[in-house]
């Protein structure tokens, strides 16, 4: 689990100061953040990986070169 500060909201945008990571910064649509998420709120974050969706897509990929060198 990733925790990160919540540094500013700007404009629909949220910037993300990461806990332990020597003030490396992410941004995201401040949509994403929970509800209620404020300035100095800290914020646990998960990434995880999402196999049927790169499948997908790399099947749609795929599909797409076919087509082009079929031009």
């Amino acid at each position: 689990m990733i925790r990160a500060v919540v540094d500013r909201i700007d404009e629909g945008v949220a910037v993300l100061i990461l806990c332990g990571a020597a003030g490396k910064t992410i941004t995201l649509p401040s949509s994403l953040l929970p509800d209620g998420a404020k300035e100095g709120d800290i914020v646990s974050l998960s990434v995880q990986p999402d196999p049927d969706a790169t499948q997908t897509e790399r099947a749609q990929v795929a599909a797409t070169i076919e087509r082009l060198r079929k031009l």
